[in-house]
């Protein structure tokens, strides 16, 4: 459900049927927090999620059929069937219930506004349209595939959200409630959101003015009943009212059934004549010349705004001469897929073997003058566009997005976002000089991949930040090539901005060797798998690395990948002892065939840091990796990670901050700075950050742990079980903040509760790896011989956590004991 910021919240007097003001109140496992509005269906609250401790929009259906048992066993059952719509463009069901005769829908909470109160402004733009059509038509193909039907598709059940993403909301409702047709009449335009059997003739269900012909007459309906709907709904986003319209309903009615709608382009003369025949299209009354399918109707818009970005179609941004509409709408983004989609067209002659050759719009786009080239020291890579339609090709375009973010990343005088922060704009709406904004760069590169048998086609277009297209090109070439089109891309974007790249860096840009076009693919889905970073998607990244290794022995970054993997396990989901000496070897392999593989030495020194405890080993591979590749955040995040274990954590912290520029939307890096500030002993500082990312990401659960100890050295206990709990919850296979939940229950002297988490723990022991330094943790502060013991067995496992004893607050209870002593001594920490 929705926040909407849009326009003031209805707050009318609450009808005598619907549940009285509840704020405060606790219904089922939900504490109602505030109203957010309500309508002729019910009242809308925000409330929290007391189990799983997330927000949600907990909607009240009132109604009198609702009073009948077999209305309410339809009732769940329509709710819980639409709940398998798992789809962005589909507001997600969570939970359906009832609590004292009250019955309730649990819905994401979501902050923007609905399409109602946007076209309350007046008509959309073309572009604008067509954007946000293109979405609706997306999750209408989703939800028929799946055999739901809307039967109420109007502006009041679009949302669009503060990111641009729309959503559409009350599927299957309608489905539920029934009205007959004479009582729809005569009810008011605010209460005609009544539906009902799809195999029930005789009754009418929907919105008047967005009603089918076949709704109206009570006829079965199927799928191109929504689509007659969403093309009331797109003529009235094109000119500002819908197609038939009347004093009263029943006079509308008699025009839906009855009369042909003015053509939109007498009304709007700046909208397209091919976006009109869509719009009419839809908007036949006989069925069978309607649109057939959602999907149908998809390409013909999709094709439409290729047309526009292609200069094929003007009027892309004009709307009526309304002055006072034209500063009301909102900034619109320049979409990117349209673009993209229409070069993968061309691409895909190319590939077949048309002699056609293609280069966005026949020539590069140039400053006219040098002088007026921006200065560009930062820039974002932004998730490359898969082009070629099939999902299951998507992981080539994001690990191709990844490996021209490591090019480019090797230039030291630019600043490149990573992986991490980019991807959060994968699908985003929001304009290209927002997304500059949030990520504080000068520039940003777009494009798209489509990878076809052994050929792939890169299109990319470097734009500045106020979206001026400074450089494009696009690339046909064997995949067996794809370094050398990395590299070109990589070479031309850096002449272009003119940056400052050191000899070392221009040879390094320049690699562009042949590569196993199988084992290449199998690594890039390795990659993918391990940005997931979750045991059980690092276990499957390492499988694929095996096969791109089988596939070509001599591939370097694939044994990278490989020994990454290892020492993500160790500690985690495996024993260090059996997977650290393969790690070891997988990386020195690879840096024998690539000695100057900057995460690779990154990599190595992590092995000589967290198992063989070889202090000078390690700073070594670090300082390399740090001169090989200063703008990865691999590299710094682990070089901050080996200062904080000696101590020198505003040292660390200061690499952090490095990091955070490289990364500045990442969860995990905010995370990662939350821990440092546990170490440097700033509480406080550390707490306030893992709200912050927390707030950003409710996702980040497993990698703020650290967070719950900062909360427990404040004294903040409740918070820190409650942290504790929630981040257990959402990350099951993670140890340590179990281990946190009984280490908190036990300082606060509650020993039976810490005892029944160890006991649970041990019992899940019996079944998969679980760290010594885990079990040490859930003993720590109030157990100090068991404590002791895990911590011998872990230093006896080499537990690479170890190494962080001297700074890590958990162990302060401890550090007289000659034994603790005696573990710290022989793990070598720096004094």
């Amino acid at each position: 459900m929705f926040y909407d910021v849009g326009r003031t919240l209805d707050r009318r007097r609450v009808r005598d049927d619907r549940p009285a003001t509840m704020i405060g109140e606790t219904i089922s496992h939900y504490r109602i927090l505030r109203l957010l509005g309500e309508g002729g269906m019910g009242v809308v609250y925000e409330a929290e999620d007391v189990r799983l401790g997330r927000h949600v929009a907990l909607k009240f259906v009132v109604h009198k059929k609702l009073d009948r048992q077999e209305t309410v066993e339809r009732f769940e059952r329509e709710a819980r069937a639409t709940s398998v719509l798992n789809h962005p463009n589909i507001c997600t069901i969570h939970d359906v219930g009832e609590e004292g005769g009250h019955h309730f829908i649990a819905m994401e909470l979501l902050v923007g506004e609905s399409l109602e109160a946007l076209l309350a402004r007046g008509p959309l733009p073309v572009r604008r349209l067509l954007e946000l059509a293109a979405q609706i038509a997306e999750g209408l193909v989703a939800a028929h595939a799946r055999g739901v039907i809307h039967r109420d598709i109007k502006p009041a059940n679009v949302f669009v959200t503060s990111t641009g993403l729309v959503k559409i909301m009350d599927f299957g409702l309608a489905k539920i409630l029934q009205s007959p047709v004479a009582e729809s009449l005569t009810a008011s335009e605010s209460e005609l959101t009544q539906t009902s059997d799809l195999t029930t003739p005789g009754l009418a269900m929907g919105t008047v003015s967005f009603m089918s012909p076949e709704q109206i007459r009570g006829e079965e309906v199927d799928a191109r009943s929504d689509l007659f709907s969403f093309g009331s709904l797109l003529y009235d986003m094109a000119v500002g009212q819908p197609p038939f319209r009347g004093s009263t309903p029943a006079v509308k009615l008699a025009g839906i059934l009855e009369r042909k709608p003015v053509p939109p382009q007498e009304i709007n003369p700046a909208l397209p004549a091919k976006l009109q025949d869509i719009i009419l299209k839809a908007l036949e009354k006989n069925r069978e010349e309607r649109y057939q399918s959602a999907r149908e109707m998809l390409v013909d818009l999709k094709r439409v705004l290729r047309e526009i970005d292609s200069g094929a179609v003007t009027g892309a941004t004009s709307i009526p001469s309304q002055a006072s509409v034209t500063g009301a709408v909102a900034p619109v983004r320049t979409p990117r897929r349209g673009f993209w989609i229409a070069a993968a067209v061309v691409a895909a002659a190319l590939v077949a073997g048309s002699v056609l050759l293609w280069r966005s719009g026949g020539a590069r786009a140039r400053p006219s003058a040098p002088a007026a080239l921006p200065e560009i020291r930062s820039l974002a890579v932004l998730p490359l566009e898969n082009v070629s339609q099939d999902p299951a090709q998507d992981y080539f375009a994001e690990g191709m997005t990844d490996e021209l973010i490591s090019k480019l990343s090797r230039i030291s005088a630019l600043r490149v976002i990573s992986r991490t922060s980019v991807m959060r704009y994968k699908d985003s709406k929001k304009s290209l000089p927002e997304i500059a904004r949030d990520l504080k760069v000068d520039a940003v590169v777009e494009g798209s991949v489509l990878p076809s048998k052994n050929r792939v086609r890169i299109n990319a277009r470097l734009l500045d930040a106020t979206e001026r297209q400074m450089w494009s090109e696009s690339y046909d070439r064997e995949l067996r090539d794809i370094l050398s089109i990395q590299s070109d891309v990589a070479s031309a974007i850096a002449r272009e901005i003119r940056v400052k790249v050191a000899p070392e860096e221009s040879s390094k840009l320049a690699s562009s060797g042949p590569v196993d076009p199988e084992a290449y693919q199998l690594y890039l889905q390795g990659r993918v798998a391990y940005s997931r970073f979750t045991p059980e998607s690092i276990a499957r990244a390492a499988e694929y690395f095996n096969r791109a290794i089988a596939e070509d022995p001599q591939y370097a970054l694939a044994y990278a990948g490989l020994a990454d993997c290892e020492i993500q396990l160790a500690g985690r989901a495996r024993p260090p002892r059996e997977v650290m000496p393969k790690a070891k070897e997988a990386i020195e392999k690879a840096l024998s065939l690539d000695p100057d593989l900057a995460e690779g030495h990154a990599s190595l020194g992590q092995v000589e840091l967290f198992y063989e405890f070889d202090w000078k080993r390690a700073e070594a591979h670090y300082r390399r990796a740090i001169e090989g590749n200063p703008g990865s955040t691999v590299v710094q995040n682990a070089n901050a990670l080996f200062l904080a274990a000696q101590g020198k954590t505003e040292e660390a912290l200061a690499s952090t901050t490095r990091g955070l520029e490289l990364d500045p939307v990442s969860s995990s890096a905010g995370c990662l700075r939350t821990r440092l500030l546990y170490y440097a002993r700033r509480h406080d500082q550390a707490i306030d950050q893992y709200t912050k990312t927390s707030a950003s990401d409710p996702t980040v659960a497993g990698f703020c742990t650290f967070a719950i100890f900062a909360y427990e050295q404040r004294g903040r206990f409740d918070e820190a079980i409650e942290a504790a709990k929630r981040i257990s919850e959402a990350t099951p296979n993670e140890m340590l903040p179990r281990a946190a939940l009984a280490r908190a229950y036990g300082v606060m002297g509650n020993k039976d509760e810490a005892r029944k988490v160890v006991a649970a723990m041990e019992d899940l022991s019996k079944r998969r790896f679980i760290s010594e330094y885990d079990f040490a943790v859930a003993h720590s502060g109030w157990d100090k011989e068991a404590t002791l013991r895990w911590l011998e067995k872990g230093y006896a496992g080499r537990v690479g956590m170890l190494v962080f004893a001297r700074v890590d607050s958990v162990w302060d209870d401890l550090r007289t004991d000659p034994r603790f002593q005696e573990i710290v001594r022989r793990i070598g920490i720096p004094q």
